[in-house]
């Protein structure tokens, strides 16, 4: 399914979601900067999150396949506005979202991978 990661996240009143970072300039000073959180920027930090309960549960080995897999995928993502993507990797994306987002992200963000509008 080709999915478009530029979206912007609605909170429930219909209005963008911001999203504050900082940016480390040349002189090694930092910007606080403001922009609209975008399902890009929700999945690569779902993809990129670690959890407590998988390093547990899995040997070293397997976790370490996991984490490549998910690696790879967030930087495909960061590095493209649309990508076409099988049903298992919108699987995988929507079971991370889902377990570090707030439910109004985390029903948008499904919206958005199922292909629906918000």
């Amino acid at each position: 399914m080709l999915i478009n990661f530029t979206q912007n996240l609605l909170d429930v009143d219909g209005n963008p979601v911001p999203e504050l970072f900082e940016r480390i300039q040349e002189d090694g000073s930092t910007k606080r900067e403001r922009r609209n959180l975008t399902l890009r920027s929700v999945a690569v930090a779902a993809l990129n999150a670690n959890f407590q309960d998988e390093a547990q549960q899995k040997n070293h080995v397997e976790l370490s396949k996991i984490k490549f897999e998910r690696g790879e995928l967030a930087f495909k993502i960061y590095n493209n506005d649309t990508l076409d993507l099988e049903s298992e990797q919108i699987s995988e994306i929507k079971k991370l979202v889902g377990r570090i987002f707030s439910p109004v992200i985390v029903w948008r963000a499904y919206k958005m991978l199922e292909g629906k509008t918000q």
